[in-house]
């Protein structure tokens, strides 16, 4: 999510593509951080992580097993997301990130219509 994230914000201009990019390096600190939490080695996790990720076409089912201190096939875990909250946490950084920010052209602030 970080890299399509990462992706979308070089051809977005203005001060948009810098909120975006905020974003994915947010994506991107979550593993290490759930990591360090856990008490697992933060560096050696999320480099396997994003081998993981390189090497599988979707890129979508590997993730971070704190269990065994490693990465897994989450899907193969159970462990899932539900679309419904990956739209919900998008539109909360969409519409109301910008404005903590204090940018004005968003489509949900009153000087964008």
């Amino acid at each position: 999510m970080a890299h399509a994230v990462a992706g979308a914000a070089s051809t977005t201009p203005g001060k948009r593509s810098l909120a975006m990019e905020g974003f994915a390096a947010a994506l991107r600190a979550l593993p290490a951080t759930i990591c360090e939490n856990a008490g697992v080695d933060a560096a050696d996790a999320v480099t396997r992580l994003r081998a993981a990720h390189a090497a599988d076409p979707d890129g979508t089912r590997a993730g971070v097993d704190v269990r065994a201190g490693g990465v897994a096939d989450m899907g193969a875990a159970g462990v899932v997301e539900g679309r419904e909250e990956g739209e919900r946490l998008f539109l909360f950084f969409f519409f109301l990130f910008p404005l903590f920010w204090g940018f004005t052209h968003t489509p949900s602030h009153p000087s964008f219509l």
